[in-house]
């Protein structure tokens, strides 16, 4: 499966499981966040797919997926960002206002 396939599974599967995910300009790095109960993975437009692919990933690590059939390839890429950290269970930055 090539990058690209990745990313477009996991950017549906992130959509699946209640993220919003935007592309956006600036100068900052991809994450995702929780912004008033909302669930967000913010991505810059200028990362790489490959980096696009590794904060997706990293973000869907710290969401139950047992009950959702993941393709072999999306879920290694999954797997391996969260074998990366292994004993954080949560990704997310909270911000209340």
């Amino acid at each position: 499966m090539k990058i690209k396939e990745i990313h477009d599974e996991l950017m549906d599967l992130a959509k699946a499981k209640g993220f919003t995910v935007r592309k956006e300009n600036g100068k900052f790095k991809s994450a995702n966040c929780v912004i008033h109960d909302q669930k967000l993975i913010i991505l810059n437009k200028t990362t790489p797919v490959e980096t696009a692919v590794k904060v997706l990933a990293k973000s869907l690590a710290a969401v139950d997926l047992s009950d959702t059939f993941i393709k072999p390839a999306v879920r290694e890429a999954i797997d391996a960002e969260s074998q990366l950290f292994p004993n954080e269970k949560e990704f997310n930055l909270v911000v209340n206002y």
